[in-house]
């Protein structure tokens, strides 16, 4: 499993040994939005790439997020206006450990960070249910890891219009896909349930 969600300009497909075949996107970092409309980015729709998206705390659409018929799934993060910092947008942080060095979202005395978010959370979020999924079941491919992330999702909607675009994105087709959320927020409970479930009709 690879995570590439830290701000990198390009991915570590072509050059970067990966046995299983695959690689992890995020949908924000790296690569600037504009006004309007989804990040154009050819490496969402490679076939070994997950393409993860941001929701929120109360399972609405991160306003900094990437949208599109790419996104595969999404996991939860914070909350920002990608325009506007100082407009707030509701929704709470990630909260995670720190390290002990001085930093934009340094807490003295504390070893813990609420500044972490972002689909650089929400991206190593998916990737970590991944490497559980395949901790239960490790005879899965990876396409069939991403088969499970997906079928195991949940369906969560979301019907504000966009606070850029105006438009609303937060519903489902009809072969269950969205373009805010993918297949849903993923389900790490649900994932290795399948996966232990798949694994004892293998034996």
């Amino acid at each position: 499993v690879i995570c590439f969600a830290a701000g990198n300009f390009n991915a570590p497909i072509a050059d970067m040994a990966n046995p299983a075949g695959f690689a992890w996107l995020d949908a924000g970092n790296g690569i600037h939005r504009a006004t309007v409309g989804p990040i154009l980015n050819g490496l969402a729709a490679h076939p070994d790439v997950v393409a993860v998206a941001a929701s929120t705390s109360l399972n609405k659409h991160a306003a900094y997020s990437n949208w599109g018929p790419e996104i595969k799934i999404c996991a939860p993060s914070n909350n920002f206006h990608p325009l506007l910092p100082g407009v707030f947008v509701p929704g709470r942080g990630i909260w995670t450990t720190d390290n002990e060095a001085l930093g934009l979202d340094f807490q003295p005395g504390s070893r813990y960070t609420g500044g972490f978010g972002g689909t650089s959370s929400a991206t190593p979020l998916v990737a970590g249910v991944a490497a559980l999924v395949l901790s239960a079941n490790p005879d899965l491919t990876a396409h069939e890891v991403r088969s499970i992330l997906e079928n195991t999702a949940d369906k969560i909607t979301d019907s504000d219009l966009d606070i850029i675009s105006n438009v609303n994105r937060g519903q489902y087709d009809s072969s269950g896909h969205c373009d805010w959320f993918g297949f849903g927020k993923v389900n790490a409970e649900a994932a290795v349930a399948e996966a232990q479930r798949r694994a004892a009709g293998q034996k």
